[in-house]
């Protein structure tokens, strides 16, 4: 007999967790008003530090949720409703370590000395 293939829960049957960077778009814009759109130059430092940011969200929500998309500053997440279910105070407590996760790095990047310009450092934290 075959193994039965598990078929993908339903939409309804999953949670989804919508993580999004405030100042994203303030970023983007000072970036480019400073250093316009061409980075020949190097890339600005800020970048590091949005890609720090974004990390601790990814890597903070797995293995519990399972990435789906990345779309800018926003990362959206995934997971079955039967693995969470029953589970809210562990669901709080991995999202309280992914902000801890977060903060760290946010204040890792303000205290970056290595920024050519205020858009980097500021707009995103």
């Amino acid at each position: 007999m075959a193994t039965p293939i598990r078929a993908d829960p339903v939409a309804g049957q999953r949670y989804l967790l919508l993580a999004d960077i405030s100042g994203y778009t303030a970023f983007l814009n000072g970036v480019e008003q400073a250093h316009g759109i061409d980075f020949s130059s190097g890339i600005p430092a800020g970048y590091e530090v949005l890609g720090a940011l974004l990390d601790a969200v990814v890597e903070g929500v797995q293995p519990a949720f399972e990435i789906a998309k990345l779309e800018g500053d926003a990362v959206f997440a995934v997971t079955p409703a039967e693995g969470l279910d029953g589970q809210g105070q562990a669901v709080l407590d991995g999202l309280g370590a992914v902000y801890r996760a977060f903060y760290v790095a946010r204040e890792q990047g303000k205290s970056a000395s290595d920024n050519l310009c205020t858009a980097c450092p500021l707009s995103v934290v």
